[in-house]
Parts: C-alpha cells; structure tokens; sequence
C-alpha cells in the first residue's frame, strides 16, 4: 500500500492545517489504519500551554486517527467523493496515559474499529513510539449526525 501524505489526509476529516495532528497513514483496511506524526513536537502547537503539550491533547490524536479510518472507509463504499462530516465525541473510556509524555520520539497512531452503526462508531486507539512503548491509549464513541440527516430525508 502507497502512505497517504498529509495533503490528502486533510481532505479526509474536517481538521486541516495545523489542527491535522496525523501527517501519514502507512497501512490500514477494514479493521485497523496505522498513522504516524511528529506534530506534537512542535512548540506552536494549537493544542500547547507554554509550549509544552498536556497528555490530554493526545486523546484528539486518537479521535483523528480514528476519524480518518471512519473517513476511508466512507470513501471505498461512496460512489462519488464528498466533503468530510463532523463527527462529535460522545464518550471517552478506558482512557491511560504514561506517565512520560513523547518527548522527541515520533508518534505512531493505531485505531480499530469495535462497533460501527449507521450514525455512531466505537474505536479503541493506541498511541506509541517505534519501540511500542505506548503513550496513551482508550477508547472513543464518536457520533456522526450528518448520517442520521440524509438517511432521514
């Protein structure tokens, strides 16, 4: 499989510019998508308070992660390209963080899909570096209202 670049990753979830926190996706398919990123090393990070980037920033790394797996796969059944929906986190759980932030390493993002319906979807997510050593981890209900609109016309 080709990495897809940041560019189109933009194109793929409503967050572009500095707030597209992921900069490729170097493999995924039905069940899982695997991005990485060094984004949350840069000291003008959205996201940072006095430079420095609170562990609870990294729970928005793996909504993204799991936004853009909910995105390609809404791409291979769409007969014709759209514009990325809004999705909205409902609940967070299970949700762990190291007690170390990712000081230099760059992020490797992981998310799988538990549960997928028409208008909601259930991820688990892992944040790690190269040598596996996990950051953050948990789980995420995002809800998707866009769906539930069509549908309903």
């Amino acid at each position: 499989m080709k990495p897809i670049d940041r560019q189109t990753l933009e194109t793929l979830i409503p967050h572009s510019g500095p707030m597209c926190f992921w900069e490729t996706v170097s493999d995924w398919d039905a069940q899982q998508l695997t991005c990485h990123t060094r984004t949350h090393l840069d000291k003008d990070h959205p996201l940072a308070e006095n430079g420095d980037l609170p562990n609870s920033a990294l729970i928005e790394y793996g909504a993204q992660a799991c936004a853009l797996h909910q995105a390609l796969l809404a791409q291979t059944q769409a007969e014709e390209p759209g514009s990325p929906s809004p999705g909205y986190i409902a609940r967070l759980k299970k949700i762990q963080f190291s007690s170390d932030p990712p000081v230099s390493a760059p992020l490797t993002g992981h998310a799988q899909p538990l549960a997928i319906q028409d208008q909601s979807a259930l991820y688990q997510f892992r944040l790690s570096d190269d040598s596996d050593r996990i950051y953050c981890q948990g789980q995420v209900l995002v809800l998707n209202p866009d769906e539930h609109k069509e549908a309903a016309s």
